[in-house]
C-alpha cells in the first residue's frame, strides 16, 4: 500500500470512529405522535446484558427524562414517569435497556479505530396509543470508542446514552421507526 493510500485509510477510520449506530437497521415504520401528550416510562433494566463497574440503576429514569427533554425540545408535551408511576399521555413510550458495556479502555487504545473495546448502550421498546390497538417498536444501539488514551468508560456509556436517547426522541417526533436485527 502506498503511504498516501495508507494516510488516506488512517484518516477514514478516525473520521469513522467515536458514537456510531450499532448493527444494521432495518426500514421505518411509519406512526406518529404529532402535538399530542406523550409519557416516557422508566426503561426497566430486566434481561439486560450489563458489562459495565459503574454504577447503573439509575440509567432507566434518566433515558426517559433524556427523552422527554428531546422531546419537548422538539415542541412536544412529554413528561417521564418512573416505574410504577401513572403516565398521563395520549401515547406511552416504554421499553427496557438492552446493554450497558463499558467495553476496554486498553483495546479502545490499542484498536479503538477498528471498533475494539466500545463502550455501547442499547434499548428497545415501542410507542403505543392509549385511544388505540396501535403499537410501534423500536430499538437503539450506540457505541462509542474514542477519547484521550483511550476514553473513559462512564463518559463513553454517557455518550451513547445521550445518543440513543436523542435517536429514540427522533423516531416518535418523525413516526418512523427502527429496529436493530
Amino acid at each position: 500500500m502506498s503511504r498516501v493510500a495508507a494516510i488516506a485509510a488512517a484518516c477514514t477510520l478516525w473520521a469513522c470512529a467515536g458514537t456510531t449506530s450499532g448493527p444494521e437497521q432495518t426500514p421505518p415504520a411509519e406512526f406518529q405522535a404529532p402535538g399530542e401528550r406523550i409519557s416516557v416510562i422508566e426503561f426497566s433494566l430486566e434481561g439486560a446484558s450489563i458489562s459495565y463497574a459503574a454504577p447503573y440503576e439509575a440509567f432507566g429514569l434518566l433515558v426517559a427524562e433524556l427523552i422527554a427533554a428531546e422531546l419537548r425540545d422538539r415542541g412536544h408535551r412529554a413528561d417521564a414517569v418512573p416505574a410504577g408511576g401513572t403516565p398521563t399521555g395520549d401515547f406511552i413510550v416504554s421499553g427496557r435497556i438492552t446493554r450497558i458495556d463499558g467495553g476496554s479502555r486498553a483495546a479502545r487504545y490499542w484498536s479503538g479505530q477498528y471498533g475494539g473495546g466500545a463502550a455501547k448502550f442499547g434499548l428497545e421498546g415501542y410507542v403505543e396509543a392509549v385511544d388505540q390497538e396501535t403499537r410501534a417498536p423500536f430499538s437503539d444501539e450506540r457505541w462509542a470508542g474514542t477519547g484521550p488514551f483511550g476514553g473513559e468508560s462512564v463518559s463513553l456509556v454517557q455518550r451513547c446514552v445521550r445518543q440513543v436517547a436523542r435517536d429514540i426522541a427522533e423516531m416518535i417526533h418523525t413516526g418512523k421507526f427502527r429496529q436493530l436485527r
